[in-house]
Protein backbone atom coordinates (compact mmCIF):
# COMPACT_ATOMS: atom_id res chain seq x y z
CA UNK A 1 0.00 0.00 0.00
CA UNK A 2 1.49 3.29 -1.08
CA UNK A 3 -0.41 6.43 -0.11
CA UNK A 4 0.26 9.05 -2.76
CA UNK A 5 -1.78 11.87 -1.24
CA UNK A 6 -2.81 13.00 2.23
CA UNK A 7 -6.35 11.87 1.40
CA UNK A 8 -5.05 8.38 0.51
CA UNK A 9 -3.13 8.24 3.77
CA UNK A 10 -6.09 9.29 5.91
CA UNK A 11 -8.40 6.88 4.08
CA UNK A 12 -5.96 4.00 4.57
CA UNK A 13 -5.58 4.84 8.28
CA UNK A 14 -9.31 4.74 8.97
CA UNK A 15 -9.92 1.75 6.70
CA UNK A 16 -7.36 -0.19 8.74
CA UNK A 17 -9.52 -0.10 11.87
CA UNK A 18 -12.99 1.33 11.27
CA UNK A 19 -14.62 -2.11 10.90
CA UNK A 20 -13.76 -3.18 14.44
CA UNK A 21 -11.20 -5.25 16.26
CA UNK A 22 -11.86 -8.39 14.18
CA UNK A 23 -10.70 -6.49 11.09
CA UNK A 24 -7.90 -4.45 12.71
CA UNK A 25 -5.17 -4.27 10.04
CA UNK A 26 -2.00 -3.82 12.05
CA UNK A 27 0.22 -4.47 9.02
CA UNK A 28 -1.26 -1.54 7.11
CA UNK A 29 -1.03 0.71 10.14
CA UNK A 30 2.65 -0.18 10.57
CA UNK A 31 3.23 0.79 6.93
CA UNK A 32 1.67 4.22 7.26
CA UNK A 33 2.63 5.24 10.81
CA UNK A 34 6.07 6.67 11.48
CA UNK A 35 7.96 4.56 14.06
CA UNK A 36 8.79 7.74 15.99
CA UNK A 37 5.33 9.33 15.81
CA UNK A 38 4.22 11.61 18.63
CA UNK A 39 0.53 11.51 19.56
CA UNK A 40 -1.34 13.77 21.97
CA UNK A 41 -5.00 13.10 22.69
CA UNK A 42 -7.62 13.54 25.40
CA UNK A 43 -8.06 9.81 26.07
CA UNK A 44 -4.61 8.31 25.40
CA UNK A 45 -2.63 11.29 26.58
CA UNK A 46 0.92 11.71 25.28
CA UNK A 47 2.38 8.77 23.37
CA UNK A 48 5.74 8.54 21.62
CA UNK A 49 6.32 5.77 19.10
CA UNK A 50 4.11 3.63 16.93
CA UNK A 51 4.17 0.61 19.26
CA UNK A 52 2.38 2.29 22.14
CA UNK A 53 0.02 4.05 19.77
CA UNK A 54 -0.95 0.78 18.05
CA UNK A 55 -1.70 -0.90 21.38
CA UNK A 56 -3.82 2.05 22.47
CA UNK A 57 -5.62 2.21 19.13
CA UNK A 58 -6.42 -1.50 19.28
CA UNK A 59 -7.84 -1.08 22.79
CA UNK A 60 -9.92 1.87 21.58
CA UNK A 61 -11.18 -0.05 18.54
CA UNK A 62 -12.08 -3.01 20.76
CA UNK A 63 -14.33 -0.75 22.82
CA UNK A 64 -16.03 1.00 19.89
CA UNK A 65 -19.32 -0.50 18.73
CA UNK A 66 -19.47 1.34 15.40
CA UNK A 67 -17.78 4.13 13.50
CA UNK A 68 -18.86 6.01 10.43
CA UNK A 69 -17.01 8.86 8.75
CA UNK A 70 -19.50 11.60 7.99
CA UNK A 71 -17.23 13.83 5.96
CA UNK A 72 -13.59 13.85 4.97
CA UNK A 73 -12.32 17.28 4.05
Amino acid sequence: MIATTATDLVSAYYAAWQDGADHFDEATLREILAPDLVFEGPIAGHRVGAEGFLKGLFNFVSAVKAMRILQQV
